[in-house]
């Protein structure tokens, strides 16, 4: 029960002091929007890896995934804050078992040493309801609906819902 404890107040920490932007730190917060729309052949996956941010998806009668983002970004400065945006990815690949989407953020180098920055992906994707889902995240809600092809959803840190 204490290892529990313990590693929920550190996740915690983490999270209030590392990507969750600070207010009162005199950060400047940058917002970039990202959209993708790709093809989901019938029978093909979808797979979601994020870490830092909510990932709502909903499931449709359409055969494509409809992929919208907001990349939030916060540092000391605005040309930071812009240049950490820059560096955040979001990748979408389409392989042979279906579409694959993954978050890619810049190296920080140690934790107490990266600064007074902060960043997250907030994930908002339609794709075909019959499609099997697979979701991986570690920080932030997961929310799932219409989904009618199987599913499997880890979540480390945040609600599932």
């Amino acid at each position: 029960m204490l290892r529990q404890r313990t590693r929920f107040f550190v996740a915690a920490l983490f999270v209030l002091t590392c990507v969750v932007p600070a207010h009162g730190r005199n950060q400047r917060e940058v917002t970039r929007n990202f959209d993708r729309t790709v093809a989901l052949p019938s029978g093909h996956q979808l797979r979601i890896e994020s870490k830092f941010g909510e990932v709502k998806v909903r499931g449709t009668s359409q055969h494509d995934v409809v992929i919208h983002a907001t990349i939030r970004t916060a540092a000391g400065s605005p040309d930071k804050a812009e240049e950490l945006a820059n560096k955040v990815r979001i990748e979408v690949d389409q392989t042979p078992s279906g579409v694959s989407i993954r978050t890619e953020y810049p190296e920080r180098g140690s934790w107490f040493n990266s600064g007074n920055i902060s960043y997250s992906v907030n994930f908002d994707i339609t794709y075909p309801e019959s499609a099997p889902l697979e979701i991986r995240n570690e920080f932030g809600e997961v929310r799932v609906s219409e989904c009618k092809g199987g599913s499997r959803i880890v979540n480390g840190h945040g609600a599932l819902i």
